[in-house]
């Protein structure tokens, strides 16, 4: 006897602790349709900032000032099956000066953002500022990105850690790159550029999401 199952029950049926439902690590769009209502967890890092540099004739001296670095948000979260999107947000590139004078400033980080597919924000974690110099040798580290939860009714408040980033630093010698607060990406994801001599100093990093089932019922 041949036995028919339907993708909504053979999908609900995988729904065990610690199910990753859907993952990106680069920047673009993922689609996440759940068939269980429950808790998840939600990890979400925006991108960071580049860096901005020019070149003083005067003083010969390169200015630098590196990005700012992503927000970002890992927390348990009460869903309803349903589809979803999860937006990784892109890396901010340099605005390299070279010997040139003028005012250069780095590319700003993409938003990373989980969506309903309609479109409404559940949770933004912001991408990085560019940072800026300018020809009169002002610096200007690129600003933090900062976390909007756009329905506090839906994060846990007291499993969260969050961050705002970090502002990028800024100086007429090269300067590390700045990392997100959640340290557990540091190195990976939503990191501000800084100066490539440097060993934290590489370019800027686009951002991460991932979704984890982690029980039915409700948040507590």
């Amino acid at each position: 006897m041949l036995r028919f199952f339907s993708e909504e029950l053979l999908s609900a049926n995988r729904y065990e602790p610690g199910f990753v439902v859907a993952m990106r690590d680069r920047a673009g769009i993922e689609e996440v349709k759940l068939y269980v209502d429950g808790i998840y967890k939600l990890e979400l890092v925006g991108g960071g900032g580049g860096y901005g540099q020019n070149y003083s004739a005067v003083t010969s001296y390169f200015y630098f000032a590196g990005g700012g670095s992503a927000a970002s948000f890992v927390g348990n979260v009460k869903l309803y099956a349903g589809e979803y999107q999860g937006v990784v947000g892109s890396r901010g590139e340099n605005d390299y000066g070279n010997m040139s004078t003028g005012t250069h400033t780095g590319e700003n980080g993409g938003n990373s953002v989980f969506q309903t597919v309609s479109g409404t924000a559940i949770i933004t974690a912001g991408g990085g500022k560019g940072g800026k110099v300018t020809s009169g040798g002002g610096m200007t580290g690129g600003a933090a990105g900062t976390l909007n939860r756009h329905d506090n009714d839906t994060a846990d408040e007291v499993a969260a850690k969050t961050g705002s980033g970090t502002k990028g630093n800024a100086n007429i010698i090269p300067v590390q790159g700045i990392s997100p607060v959640y340290s557990k990406y540091s190195d990976s994801y939503g990191r501000g550029a800084g100066y490539p001599s440097q060993t934290l100093g590489r370019d800027s990093t686009s951002g991460f999401f991932r979704l984890t089932f982690l029980r039915t019922g409700d948040l507590r």
